[in-house]
């Protein structure tokens, strides 16, 4: 990195800290870089003594697209929500169906709002992942974002018929 060059505004004193710079930002990316990895490490391993936590598997189309290869569309309805109503239409809508959680292994909710989509997993009857994208802001394993969730909601409920891998 010895022949970095700075053409900006103050070059005559920035260009003669230009590779301490950038060499202090390298080392700033891969110390980031590797605090990433051991929390993702870590939350690895803690899921296997836990419930698993699938919130961010929902975030990918593939995984979900795998996940809802062979599920039974159980509703499909569009609705308008004030804000923060969401959890408890999802409670309704999950208590109103007749056994559902006997029937169905896992119970997988999608929405698209005006300016957000959800993404929910529950599997034998307990919320296990969560992916809400409220304007460009993505949200794990939070259900909290599922208040900001309102306006016209288009809502897809499915029973998935085996466990999420």
């Amino acid at each position: 990195m010895a022949d970095a060059t700075y053409n900006g505004p103050r070059k005559w004193v920035v260009s003669k800290y230009v590779v301490e710079i950038a060499e202090s930002l390298a080392r700033e990316v891969e110390k980031e870089a590797s605090s990433k990895q051991v929390v993702a490490t870590v939350a690895a391993g803690l899921s296997g003594t836990g419930p698993a936590d699938y919130s961010e598997k929902l975030a990918s189309i593939s995984w979900v697209t795998k996940l809802i290869m062979k599920p039974v569309l159980i509703k499909n309805e569009v609705r308008v929500l004030g804000n923060g109503t969401l959890h408890s239409y999802v409670e309704e809508l999950l208590s109103s169906g007749e056994g559902i959680f006997k029937k169905y292994s896992a119970i997988y909710i999608s929405g698209d709002g005006d300016d957000a989509r959800l993404r929910m997993l529950f599997v034998c009857g307990e919320l296990r992942g969560v992916y809400v994208v409220v304007g460009d802001k993505e949200f794990f394993d939070d259900d909290k974002p599922l208040n900001y969730v309102k306006e016209l909601v288009k809502l897809r409920l499915y029973g998935v018929l085996r466990q999420p891998e």
